[in-house]
């Protein structure tokens, strides 16, 4: 949840909603003021700009979207920067939003993955890489099962972002490596995600088992073993990544796939 210039707490606050919305369609505005412990009218409100939060409030929601401490923090001073009372205290918050806009980060931010929040801009910017690779707009369309409007939209997106770049009539990669920022609960990460379980849950019924490989672990771990699973995997890609690129320099890669590890509590409450 990197916050930028003119982002707001509502703007969190409608982002958070239309996630749950697009992976559940009967999620309503009473239920997700129910999940952040608010009364329905006042979120109703709140979100119209018809009314404030007070602190408390921002707590509590922070709470209720698992914010960690450093989101949480910053959630609370963008209400304080808009709702707070006291212009001393307005002003502290803006001037500590103003220094986090201003640190600088190597890593892709929220503000900047909004762009590319959909599954199929790195398909994209993989299929260019195949040595099959057609230019032409309905090409790219039916082989990604995309509409002509929303390839020529990803197309213009990622030549304005400097990931691609058109030479005559070719579409050509300009090899920018993307990373995003790891642990954050953002609904633009979570869109992404969501897709991504959408198309493999679509494989299942599309693809023979010989074109996909799709397996589970169930296994009993410690808490304390959690952020260690979560290195090793992220180490696997990784490597993978790696050995795949040196064997794609001997034999060009004709195809485009996705590996989607999931690791995820499996039980219900909390243990503490």
């Amino acid at each position: 949840m990197e916050m930028t210039e003119g982002y707001n707490y509502r703007d969190i606050l409608n982002e958070h909603f239309l996630i749950r919305k697009e992976f559940n369609s009967s999620y309503s505005l009473r239920s997700y003021a129910k999940d952040l412990g608010l009364p329905s009218s006042n979120l109703s409100s709140v979100l119209k700009g018809k009314q404030g939060l007070s602190k408390e409030s921002a707590l509590k929601i922070s709470t209720s979207l698992k914010f960690n401490q450093e989101q949480s923090e910053q959630f609370v001073d963008l209400v304080l920067a808009c709702d707070a009372r006291s212009k001393r205290e307005k002003l502290a918050a803006k001037k500590r939003l103003s220094q986090v806009s201003n640190s600088s980060k190597t890593e892709l931010r929220d503000d900047y993955f909004k762009l590319i929040s959909d599954w199929y801009y790195y398909a994209i910017l993989e299929l260019l890489t195949t040595d099959n690779f057609c230019s032409d707009k309905a090409w790219i369309s039916e082989r990604l099962g995309l509409s002509i409007e929303e390839t020529q939209n990803a197309l213009e997106r990622l030549v304005r972002l400097k990931l691609i770049k058109k030479n005559n009539d070719e579409y050509i990669s300009t090899n920018a490596q993307l990373e995003t920022v790891n642990d954050v609960p953002s609904y633009f990460i979570k869109k992404h995600n969501t897709q991504i379980l959408r198309k493999a849950t679509e494989s299942i019924f599309e693809q023979s088992v010989e074109e996909r490989e799709l397996s589970t672990l169930t296994i009993a771990v410690n808490s304390e073993d959690i952020d260690f699973v979560k290195q090793r995997i992220r180490e696997f890609k990784k490597d993978l990544d790696k050995e795949l690129m040196a064997r794609n320099e001997k034999r060009r890669p004709n195809k485009v796939y996705c590996l989607a590890i999931q690791f995820f509590d499996l039980l219900k409450g909390s243990d503490k």
